[in-house]
C-alpha cells in the first residue's frame, strides 16, 4: 500500500495537480495527508 501512495503522490506532483511536500518533511504520513486533502476536493 505504501508504494501505491507514493506512486500516486509523485504522479500528482509531476502533473502539478498538488503542491509537493518540502523534501525534508516528506514521509508516508505527509503523502497520505496530501492525497486525502486532494481527494476531499474532488466532489
Amino acid at each position: 500500500a505504501n508504494e501505491k501512495i507514493e506512486y500516486i503522490y509523485r504522479l500528482l506532483v509531476h502533473d502539478k495537480v498538488i503542491q509537493p511536500v518540502p523534501q525534508e518533511q516528506i514521509s508516508q504520513l505527509a503523502m497520505r495527508h496530501k492525497l486525502a486533502i486532494w481527494a476531499s476536493k474532488l466532489k
